[in-house]
């Protein structure tokens, strides 16, 4: 729960029979001042693979990784 968006939602995926937990979150009910959140999905980049303009950029060392 965060105080300033509300109660997140969390997602995993088994990708090649690997079971990667919590990669992506999002808040399907935001509080009322985040509303423009709401429905939008958020991925955790310590933990997949991201390009910005095709360039592949490296994965950040966080207490999320």
């Amino acid at each position: 729960v965060c105080p300033y968006k509300g109660t997140a939602q969390y997602w995993s995926a088994s990708i090649e029979s690997v079971q990667h937990t919590d990669i992506a979150w999002g808040y399907a009910d935001p509080v009322p001042e985040a509303a423009k959140i709401a429905g939008l999905v958020c991925f955790y980049n310590e933990k997949v693979d991201v390009e910005l303009d095709g360039v592949a950029l490296s994965r950040p060392i966080s207490p999320f990784a």
